[in-house]
């Protein structure tokens, strides 16, 4: 039983390594939220953890998945599939992609192929803790965690859609553990997810098949976004 506990935080820790497991003080993204999907069934486990986010060198509004499993033939990021995009009549940049046009208290993106518009007062930002007049925090960071406050399940993938993703549709996964805050490993700070108690206890969940061994305080908890913000010049 401690060697397959072992398995599981090893591959983990192993991606980590190689930056190829969630970073979420990555300078390359606007971090918004986080969720993590476990399934198994009596020969396979399999881990998703995915993250909405802004792509600043891309320019797009994603949902990056990665995946990790005994039984995923290359795990780590599967891909940063785009979940918002602009309308015609009203594109995210102008024309040299220096400055971000949207009105974050008005607009009108595209998601899952229909136009959606939106309003949004100083009282919708707060509710969501984001100062709407933060100078600090970047416009495309304030769109991206409204909306993903108000219609995270819109914008992450379903059960479905990560297992199609994976290719694992037919491979007769039952959801095992769902979680939307835990305790992540800083990897800028050399840390691995065998460190986190949080991640030892998924582990030893997952081996015996029980999800209510799973614990992790809620003290704990960093995956919030405002635990990430590198771009601030106190951040630390």
């Amino acid at each position: 039983m401690t060697h397959l506990r072992n398995d599981i935080l090893n591959q983990l820790d192993n991606y980590a390594r190689d930056y190829d497991f969630p970073m979420l003080n990555n300078m390359y993204f606007y971090k918004a939220n986080l969720r993590m999907k476990v399934f198994r069934n009596s020969q396979e486990w399999l881990i998703f953890i995915a993250e909405l986010a802004f792509s600043i060198k891309e320019r797009l509004f994603v949902n990056l998945i990665y995946s990790y499993g005994n039984k995923v033939e290359k795990p780590g990021l599967i891909w940063p599939y785009e979940i918002i995009a602009p309308v015609l009549s009203e594109p995210f940049f102008n024309d040299d992609g220096s400055t971000f046009l949207l009105d974050i208290k008005n607009f009108e993106v595209m998601i899952n192929n229909q136009v959606r518009n939106f309003h949004f007062n100083d009282s919708d930002y707060i509710n969501a803790r984001i100062d709407p007049n933060d100078i600090d925090m970047p416009n495309e960071a304030k769109i991206i965690r409204i909306l993903s406050h108000h219609l995270s399940d819109e914008l992450f993938y379903n059960n479905q859609q990560l297992l199609e993703v994976a290719k694992k549709s037919n491979n007769h996964l039952e959801l095992f553990l769902e979680l939307n805050d835990w305790q992540h490993p800083d990897l800028a700070e050399d840390e691995l997810p065998s460190d986190i108690p949080c991640f030892q206890k998924l582990a030893e969940s997952i081996v015996v098949g029980n999800p209510k061994l799973y614990h992790c305080p809620k003290e704990m908890y960093n995956t919030h976004w405002s635990n990430w913000e590198w771009y601030r010049e106190d951040w630390q």
